[in-house]
């Protein structure tokens, strides 16, 4: 690989780690310094409406860009502790604290959802601000970059 690759690929990764980075601290703050309960609260949230940003069609996200909740699906425990490498009961501790603050509900015997109420509200809120902040910089980042990486 030529050097001019090596550099760009590098310069790359080292904005994308920082981007990641700040992305955790705002997710970590959100959910006062539980990191953790931030990720499994957001593969809960994003696995619920997954089959609907595969497959647009009819009965989109309203003008606010939320699903409804009679749209979303409910996700097993079982399911995020899978797609994070993390033990079930790890998860369901983790789930069980955000069903006590209200960041999700059970829905029938094993499932669990965000419902848009908390998608609208200003929990969400924080964490969009945080994540447009830190994406906006992280283009910025790439602009500056060897050869303007965004065009």
């Amino acid at each position: 690989m030529e050097s001019g690759a090596i550099a760009r690929r590098r310069y790359v990764t080292k904005a994308s780690l920082d981007h990641f980075l700040r992305s955790g601290a705002a997710v970590s703050e959100v959910f006062e310094g539980n990191m953790l309960a931030g990720v499994v609260f957001l593969t809960i949230m994003r696995a619920g409406v997954q089959h609907l940003n595969l497959n647009p069609g009819p009965g989109g996200p309203g003008e606010d860009g939320v699903y409804d909740d009679a749209m979303r699906r409910p996700v097993s425990v079982m399911s995020v502790a899978n797609f994070l490498g993390l033990s079930y009961e790890t998860t369901r501790r983790h789930v069980s604290v955000l069903i006590e603050r209200g960041y999700c509900v059970r829905v029938g015997a094993r499932g669990v959802m965000v419902p848009a109420s908390v998608v609208r509200g200003p929990l969400l809120e924080r964490l969009e601000e945080a994540s447009y902040s830190a994406t906006t910089q992280f283009l910025r980042t790439l602009r500056r970059g060897p050869d303007d990486l965004l065009g």
